[in-house]
């Protein structure tokens, strides 16, 4: 066990030596945050962008470890107040759905940057008025889902100094995980690629037993379905198989709501491991439930479960779309709604998981990354020599295979 985590582990048993840090570390630390905002006649809140890191000390200068970038000052972008609504609207589900952790949701509020307004409330700009996500931010923004506009404006604009107590040090950037922003699908694919594999061990040969993709579509309108149609799609998709598997134990189904490209095609991308079911009874039984005569579509997939997960969700890496305004008409049609699904054997299975993320790993050395500072533009951070943490990561891996080991 390394000492940083025993550290910890230390830490999380010893609650009442926890909060005498807590107390010391806030009162060590508001002489300072009061002489800032006297400075600034402003009231700071927590790690707010415009307060600054420290320079480097001399241990980590003395011993040839990466200096302490100073966190750059950001004062074009004044702390407001949110309402309780607001808080809860601003930063509410991950990408998949799922609620985000009240902390993250309180740290996110009180370090981003504000949606400017003029002085007739009008919108000026969103995040810092650039990047690419400006026109889908705009477009969404437009639809009432201020927050979620910010945040994809906010999306790869800002970052944070993150590094491990040998002092290698590296920029974080701000992800905004919308699951219709197209710097973000990569990484939800492989969040919930590595979400999922653990069903693999549930798969097992067993006769007359099958493991196969299975798609369902529903009638295309020509208008983009709301949250209640997709939301009636998965019960019908959930009623479907219960009916067909009624007394049977041991199957699951995996799916994914989608859209074809640029158009309304809501349709779901599924895998199925269960009993065989001929296609003409899935049909008869989907169109009993829709009152719809629809496609369904069943093929075996040679029992490769990764191949098989790999395909299904690969549509989540590519947002079905290339035109700003429709990618913010997705992101509106899913509003509150997850967009994978899992049911049967595959729903909330009993898997060990992984309790010590690597991305909460130095490269380098394997030590834990702790943040420094809040988010202040990553064109600052870059200027200082820092280098985003996930290009660090996939370089040390590029030279580990070609031969070159070790932290720089």
């Amino acid at each position: 066990m390394s000492a940083p985590w025993a550290t910890v582990k230390f830490l999380r048993e010893n609650s009442d030596v926890l909060g005498e840090l807590e107390r010391l570390m806030r009162e060590t630390s508001r002489p300072a945050q009061q002489s800032v905002a006297q400075g600034t006649g402003g009231r700071v809140r927590g790690n707010a962008p415009h307060l600054s890191c420290l320079p480097a000390d001399k241990w980590i200068a003395g011993n040839d470890c990466v200096p302490r970038a100073i966190i750059p000052p950001f004062p074009q972008f004044a702390a407001t107040e949110l309402s309780e609504s607001e808080q809860r609207e601003s930063f509410d589900v991950q990408a998949d759905g799922a609620p985000l952790n009240p902390r993250a949701h309180r740290r996110l509020v009180n370090e981003l940057p504000r949606i400017t307004k003029n002085a007739e409330g009008e919108l000026e700009y969103l995040g810092d008025g650039l990047g690419e996500n400006q026109d889908q931010a705009r477009a969404l923004y437009g639809l009432g889902l201020e927050s979620r506009a910010q945040r994809l404006a906010c999306c790869r604009r800002f970052a944070r100094r993150i590094e491990c107590a040998r002092g290698h040090a590296f920029l974080q950037t701000f992800r905004c995980g919308l699951r219709f922003c197209r710097t973000c699908a990569p990484y939800i694919f492989q969040e919930l690629f590595a979400k999922h594999v653990g069903l693999e061990k549930l798969v097992e040969k067993r006769p007359h037993w099958v493991l196969a993709r299975l798609d369902f579509t529903i009638r295309n309108t020509g208008e983009m379905p709301s949250a209640d149609v997709i939301r009636q799609m998965n019960r019908l998709v959930r009623k479907t198989l219960k009916r067909l598997l009624k007394g049977k134990k041991g199957w699951g189904y995996l799916w994914c709501d989608e859209f074809g490209f640029e158009n309304t095609n809501l349709h779901c991308h599924g895998l199925y491991y269960g009993p065989y079911l001929p296609h003409d009874r899935l049909l008869l039984e989907w169109k009993k439930q829709t009152g719809d005569n629809l496609r369904i579509s069943i093929q075996s997939t040679s029992g490769d479960f990764r191949k098989a997960l790999y395909h299904l969700l690969k549509y989540v890496s590519k947002p079905p779309a290339s035109n700003p305004q429709h990618l913010a008409q997705l992101e509106a049609a899913f509003s509150g709604v997850r967009r994978v699904h899992t049911l049967g054997l595959f729903y909330n299975p009993d898997l060990a998981s992984d309790d010590d993320p690597k991305d909460l790993r130095c490269p380098h050395c394997d030590g834990y990354l702790s943040v420094v500072g809040g988010y202040c533009p990553a064109s600052e951070l870059e200027a200082s020599g820092l280098v985003d943490v996930e290009s660090a990561r996939r370089e040390v891996g590029r030279q580990r295979i070609f031969g070159r080991a070790g932290p720089p």
